[in-house]
């Protein structure tokens, strides 16, 4: 479904204030770190940097242009703007110079044409397989959210909330990059998933992938390089996990299934309810730990109430639009 697109423009003014800033010959080492500091904040803001940078470095051939030249000539003989509210970033005329030929370049390189923003959500229970412009399959889980936006230059994916598989088309001049949970996961062609919610889980399943995260307390992103079975969980506040996973075990829900080993009850739980609208409670704290391994098919609420019953001696009984678990009587 087509939704009105909405470019939000601060990373950008602000990556062309510091980059500009770091040009000056008056830049100081406390203003030089300040900037590092904002690039290392968020993903976003690196990515609108290296941007700047990238214009900036196309600039050069425009400005050796004689049309161009001319044009820069007049503009740094214009008449000055009223300057009563003149910021402090307002750069030398020399520079301002070099900035008409970066605009004129962002001009041609940067805005046009528009990306091409789509946002493409699940209900619960429900599943969906997209085909992106490239090429790009994409596995839409239950209750998820997704943005695309494409253009000539970039191939980049908000996960708002959900789950997604990822089997991406090879383009080595157009990165993919999906943002989750403040990080960003970034491949040129291979086979991952990502799952957003009060942290990201990012699963590499074949290639290889580059993962950034927020470190916490304004501290510069974490980074790593996944291999395939790798498995990383990170939070907003910088806190970060790692481990190995079977690559088929972890993208079975693709295929509706759920295959768990050792999983506590509570956790099982959670995750047969994101599937149905039938939802399952612990009718009783203690059974939260209770370890569970075996093979369920997503939102299929009958049968794990059957497996719990006859291989762990659990009692479900339907109350209202629940099913409320509790240990049962010994002897029955």
């Amino acid at each position: 479904m087509n939704t009105p697109q909405v470019i939000d423009m601060e990373p950008q003014d602000q990556a062309e204030r510091w980059y500009v800033r770091m040009q000056e010959p008056d830049c100081s080492d406390a203003e030089r770190d300040a900037c590092q500091q904002w690039r290392d904040r968020n993903p976003a803001h690196e990515m609108a940097y290296q941007e700047v940078e990238d214009i900036w470095k196309r600039s050069s051939a425009l400005a050796a242009d004689p049309a161009m030249a001319e044009a820069l000539r007049q503009a740094e003989h214009a008449p000055a703007a009223n300057t009563k509210h003149r910021r402090r970033w307002l750069v030398p005329t020399a520079l301002a110079a070099s900035l008409a030929a970066v605009t004129v370049t962002a001009a041609l390189y940067w805005y046009p044409p528009a990306p091409d923003v789509q946002r493409h959500q699940t209900a619960l229970g429900e599943q969906q397989t997209l085909t992106l412009p490239d090429g790009t399959q994409v596995v839409l889980d239950t209750h998820t959210s997704v943005i695309t936006r494409y253009s000539p230059k970039r191939r980049v994916v908000e996960l708002e909330t959900g789950q997604a598989l990822f089997r991406v088309q090879p383009d080595a001049s157009r990165p993919f990059v999906v943002h989750a949970g403040g990080g960003t996961v970034t491949a040129v062609g291979t086979a991952f998933q990502v799952r957003a919610e009060t942290a990201a889980t990012v699963t590499l399943l074949e290639g290889k992938i580059r993962v950034a995260w927020p470190g916490g307390d304004a501290q510069p992103l974490q980074t790593t390089t996944l291999a395939p079975g790798q498995q990383l969980r990170y939070q907003r506040d910088g806190q970060w996990s790692s481990t190995h996973v079977d690559p088929a075990t972890a993208s079975a829900w693709t295929s509706g299934n759920l295959f768990v080993r050792g999983w506590q009850l509570d956790d099982l739980v959670e995750e047969m309810n994101r599937y149905s609208t039938t939802q399952v409670r612990l009718g009783d704290p203690a059974l939260a730990k209770l370890r569970i391994s075996g093979a369920f098919r997503t939102g299929d609420v009958p049968a794990l109430v059957l497996v719990l019953e006859h291989g762990w001696q659990v009692r479900a009984e339907q109350v209202e639009d629940e099913v409320v678990l509790s240990p049962m009587a010994p002897g029955k």
